[in-house]
């Protein structure tokens, strides 16, 4: 009263801040337990932390900035109580927050929080038969978003593998290759040598085949995936050894005895089985739609098979090379035909065999594999050279080489030169998203002949070269050398798609390195042995492929998605669990091959 008579209204509301709403510098760093004060509560229970005023004092009661007053302390009638199990004030792990404040640091949803309105989206999530109205209480039975009858009603799993189908798929599909095998591997040891062993040759193989069909990529791999009944019964079911499941000799063989079997067999021979699969396949219209003008598609390719372990190799000697042979197609396909060594001729000077001497040894094997049938060779710019293309033009071969300015640099000013001159461009147009037709690349070519007017002579093959700049279409900038007349747009960028399909055999050594067959693994020291589990490798390799592509891709159908690494996992568990013998021969039945996608692009 004495203040009031004074007039010092204005003093009291000073005097009154600073005591109730202003902080004391001498006030514990503590908050005070009220049924308000739930700002950090569960944070302390569960860290122990005991100080919190701090940053608390520097943010606004939304988790702003604020003025440095204490929030919850001194202005209690920003908050409201919370129910028991919830926790507020601000964004926390712990927070219960509507989908509006997400992220933007705003504090609790207080109609969601007390149970005044449902969270979006609660219709969908709600078991059948439970509804939400606002306000229903929580009880121990049923919560407000039925926490007891939840079911999941969102798009259901996709079916897993069928083990039984798939091991019944692999069984159909082995069938005709086996009858085509097996009289191929007979007598690949001699025949004295193979009556002292348990284990017959055709055994020992189909062996090693399936454990690569498997994807196991080293001999520890099969050892450790051969210790059942049902897969040794498989094994000699292909083998078509007799099995006696009393017997206690017979069983799955080791790696060591596949080693010293394949340590005596004639390579040559091995090699045989690989080219009548792959007669087989030819004949059976299996590369229908993956000719270039009637020819089918070498790619040509060196690649490295093994690395030798040994204090007295040299590095250069501890590497074996080979250079491959495949039949490539427009759906990812790289078949092995064969391939021929490349050798350190000259050990002194640690010098290797090149590939262009290789490539001329491998062209006279495959003219005397396949002396009817036309290659079109697919080769790198190492390839593009004189000697390659001499040797395709005497075999009646048509090549298409990689062609790079660095590789024959006076041949690439005189071709462009040319191309300047008499060449032929056209643009290549794609529709964009509005269905309008819009250039994408540019295609031109010339015939090397026109090099006569810079040289005299001329060259007997036409170049194509081609840009693309569309990122839908795939970047590309390259150039072929080719045998094949080019006289039009249309057959320019059927030379470039082939030329670049030479990629599906770089591909298939990323797949035969990584994905479990097991490529640059050394399986042994053996020069022979090594040799041979390479064969087997491409063998393998080649029946997957074919598997994977006309056989899996049927099998996915409808189902969650599988890669070709886990679908062996599926195959070896279907091996080991079940096996061939539970599949009987009439319920094989005929192979079910998908064919509408094995068509040229």
């Amino acid at each position: 009263m004495a203040l009031q008579n004074l007039g010092c209204d204005d003093l009291l509301v000073d005097v009154a801040q600073t005591f109730f709403f202003k902080k004391s510098k001498f006030a514990l760093d503590f908050c005070p337990k009220s049924k308000y004060n739930t700002y950090y509560e569960l944070k302390k229970e569960r860290v122990g932390a005991v100080q919190a005023r701090g940053k608390q004092a520097e943010e606004g009661p939304r988790g702003g900035a604020g003025d440095g007053w204490d929030a919850v302390f001194n202005r209690p009638w920003y908050f409201r109580p919370l129910p028991d199990d919830a926790q507020g004030g601000r964004q926390d792990e712990d927070d219960l927050c509507a989908s509006a404040c997400r992220g933007g640091g705003r504090g609790l949803d207080w109609a969601l929080a007390s149970g005044a309105r449902a969270a979006e989206g609660i219709e969908q999530i709600l078991a059948p038969g439970v509804s939400w109205t606002p306000g229903e209480a929580r009880n121990e039975e049923v919560g407000p978003w039925g926490q007891r009858k939840f079911e999941f009603r969102g798009r259901r799993p996709a079916k897993g593998p069928d083990y039984e189908e798939a091991l019944k798929a692999l069984r159909g599909f082995l069938e005709p290759f086996r009858n085509v095998l097996n009289p191929l591997l007979v007598g690949l040891v001699d025949a004295e040598y193979e009556e002292k062993c348990v284990y017959s040759t055709l055994t020992v193989v189909w062996t090693v085949i399936l454990g690569f069909l498997q994807h196991l990529r080293s001999r520890n791999a099969m050892d450790a995936e051969r210790e059942t009944k049902e897969y040794s019964m498989s094994v000699f079911d292909l083998s078509e050894q007799p099995y006696d499941p009393q017997g206690g000799k017979l069983h799955t063989a080791c790696s060591e005895t596949c080693r010293k079997r394949l340590s005596k067999a004639e390579t040559a021979k091995l090699e045989g089985a690989l080219i009548g699969m792959v007669r087989y396949l030819v004949r059976g219209k299996w590369f229908r739609d993956a000719m270039l003008c009637g020819c089918l598609c070498v790619a040509v390719d060196g690649t490295l098979c093994e690395r030798k372990r040994g204090p007295d190799l040299s590095d250069i000697e501890k590497r074996r090379y080979a250079l491959e042979a495949r039949i490539v197609t427009p759906w990812g396909w790289n078949i092995p035909i064969m391939s021929e060594p490349v050798e350190a001729y000259d050990g002194d000077r640690e010098k290797q065999d090149c590939e262009s001497r290789a490539f001329e040894r491998l062209a006279r094997r495959l003219k005397a594999a396949f002396p009817h049938q036309g290659f079109c060779i697919i080769g790198d710019a190492l390839y593009a050279c004189r000697p390659v293309m001499d040797i395709c033009r005497a075999n009646r071969w048509e090549f298409v080489l990689t062609f790079k300015e660095g590789v024959m640099p006076k041949v690439w000013d005189e071709v462009c030169q040319a191309q300047r001159r008499v060449g032929s461009s056209s643009f290549r147009e794609m529709p964009d998203e509005d269905g309008k037709m819009c250039p994408v690349g540019v295609v031109a070519w010339v015939d090397a002949r026109e090099t006569a007017y810079e040289n005299g002579t001329g060259y007997d093959f036409r170049v194509v070269k081609y840009s693309c700049w569309s990122a839908t279409s795939g970047k590309y900038n390259g150039a072929f050398i080719t045998s094949l007349e080019v006289r039009d747009a249309g057959r320019a960028l059927g030379v470039v798609s082939w030329g670049r399909r030479r990629w599906n055999i770089e591909n298939g050594f990323k797949s035969e390195k990584h994905e479990g067959f097991g490529l640059e693994h050394t399986f042994c020291n053996d020069e022979r042995a090594g040799r041979n589990y390479h064969v087997i490798m491409q063998i393998a390799y080649a029946l997957w492929q074919v598997f994977a592509t006309g056989v899996l891709s049927r099998l996915s159908d409808g189902r969650r998605k599988m890669t070709q690494v886990a679908w062996a996992r599926v195959i070896s568990t279907a091996l080991h669990v079940i096996g061939f013998a539970a599949i009987p021969r009439p319920a094989v039945g005929a192979m079910r091959m998908r064919r509408f996608h094995l068509s040229a692009a």
